[in-house]
């Protein structure tokens, strides 16, 4: 068995009720993911593993552009002392073009059951819970086609 592939879990249960806003502050309209399969990354600047994932992220949601029922977040903390204006620095400073959210004191992260970081979850289009990932191994060279495979079946 692959390392990385322990650290993957398909599911099928009801995901908890988010609350999420932008790096500004505004809230994030969960209400219009109806129907759309939503893939959320909890992410730290510091998190080493989480820098190393990006690029794979972004060319998922890249390979995924013409599917606009298949969203992608990034879901910033404040553990490590990172702040919206830091993750803002961070991604313009790298070219990441996906959307963050902001959870201040990791409630959202907590609330999926996650512990560490990077925690990938993908919920479905009726809302729930169908895989979380926890970890980053760059020497799982089918992270991103996995993925990608994976959101698009749903």
């Amino acid at each position: 068995m692959v390392i990385s592939r322990a650290l993957t879990h398909v599911r099928n249960e009801p995901a908890p009720s988010v609350s999420l806003r932008n790096l500004d502050g505004q809230p994030i309209d969960t209400a219009s993911w109806s129907g759309k399969v939503v893939v959320l990354d909890f992410f730290s600047t510091w998190c080493a593993p989480c820098v190393a994932e990006m690029p794979q992220l972004q060319a998922a949601r890249d390979h995924l552009r013409s599917r606009p029922d298949v969203v992608f977040l990034v879901v910033a903390n404040d553990s490590g002392g990172d702040k919206p204006e830091i993750v803002r620095a961070f991604a313009a400073k790298r070219g990441i073009r996906l959307p963050f959210a902001w959870d201040p004191g990791s409630v959202v992260h907590k609330a999926f059951g996650f512990t560490g970081l990077p925690a990938l979850v993908v919920l479905d289009r009726t809302g729930r819970i169908r895989m979380t990932h926890e970890g980053y191994n760059a020497a799982d060279v089918n992270f991103r086609e996995d993925l990608e495979r994976f959101a698009a079946g749903l």
